[in-house]
């Protein structure tokens, strides 16, 4: 499945683009915005088969900014947080007792919620989980 093609089975799913106004991506040459709707057409000509550089072509922009839009469709449905992500084997009250477990050690917190010990200090650093205080 090519990024084009992914693109597009997010948008069919429904999800909206991650690109709103203030996050769209300016083409520098041309001076304008990259809509929502030009990105759902990069994805449906891309999973078309059709390179990135010619639809940069058609669009009169770099192919590096289709990829670039592209890249962000894919990435903001994949960068879930906290319970939505799909492997998450932690949600908020575990989180909050895995940082209460004063007089536990990681190895212990670790076998009890089924996550590893780097798991359990990345969680207790606040390197994960940030959303939860």
């Amino acid at each position: 499945m090519n990024l084009g093609q992914e693109c597009l089975r997010i948008l069919d799913k429904g999800w909206k683009s991650p690109i709103r106004p203030r996050d769209a991506i300016p083409n520098r040459r041309m001076g304008k915005i990259i809509t929502d709707e030009e990105v759902g057409h990069m994805a449906k000509r891309h999973a078309a088969g059709v390179s990135c550089a010619l639809i940069a072509k058609d669009m009169d922009c770099a192919e590096s900014t289709v990829r670039r839009n592209l890249d962000k469709l894919k990435d903001g449905y994949t960068k879930a947080k906290g319970e939505t992500k799909r492997n998450a084997k932690l949600n908020e009250k575990k989180v909050r007792a895995i940082r209460k477990a004063k007089d536990v050690t990681q190895n212990v917190l670790a076998e009890r919620y089924g996550i590893s010990k780097s798991t359990v200090q990345a969680v207790l650093n606040h390197e994960t989980w940030r959303h939860i205080k």
